[in-house]
């Protein structure tokens, strides 16, 4: 027993040791990771240039849109945001985007109560402007999304599904449904603190 204890304190003086070491390093921003499929919903930590201390931003990271989606409130964020994740396009699909004026695509993915593979329940697009009033005054389909906001001479479009992803009435699409809502409304995104 009490070598068992005298290992717990020295794990934890070396946890210690190295949570102290982390935190006076002389940067404050998150380390870099490679690109993954799908990011989580933990808070990133971006320092502002007006504060001395890093500002802490919650929600789902749209990255590369320059944007947080916090529905609700940032501090408050329903249960189902840990259910979300981000799929980047792929290198050809961001090629085409860019040849054609849209600066970054990411999609959002539910992950289901009942399991399964992550659903994909609306894509953000973020463009100029001029790009986004070529793009409604083009004969055809609809090939971006609904504006949400602009902000600095740039768009924030959804593109959501166009019928149910789960069983009508089911937790999941109430969910869903839900979601759905609070992607259409601009107070749902935060922009990045460069």
């Amino acid at each position: 027993m009490l070598l068992l204890m005298k290992i717990l304190r020295i794990t934890t003086l070396v946890l210690a040791a190295a949570l102290i070491s982390s935190c006076s390093s002389s940067s404050n921003a998150p380390a870099a990771s490679p690109s993954t499929p799908a990011t989580s919903v933990a808070p990133s930590i971006i320092p502002s240039p007006s504060m001395a201390s890093p500002v802490a931003q919650q929600g789902l990271d749209l990255d590369p849109v320059p944007y947080f989606f916090a529905p609700v409130d940032a501090m408050n964020l329903p249960d189902w945001m840990s259910q979300l994740s981000t799929v980047q396009m792929p290198a050809d699909a961001t090629a085409y985007n860019a040849s054609v004026g849209i600066l970054a695509v990411v999609s959002v993915y539910y992950n289901a109560n009942n399991g399964g593979d992550p659903v994909p329940v609306f894509s953000v697009q973020y463009m100029p402007e001029n790009v986004y009033t070529d793009f409604q005054n083009m004969d055809g389909p609809q090939e971006v999304g609904n504006q949400v906001l602009s902000s600095d001479g740039n768009v924030v479009a959804i593109f959501g599904p166009q019928d149910y992803l789960f069983e009508p009435g089911s937790i999941d699409q109430q969910i869903v449904d839900e979601i759905l809502q609070l992607a259409y409304k601009p107070e749902s995104y935060q922009p990045k603190i460069n």
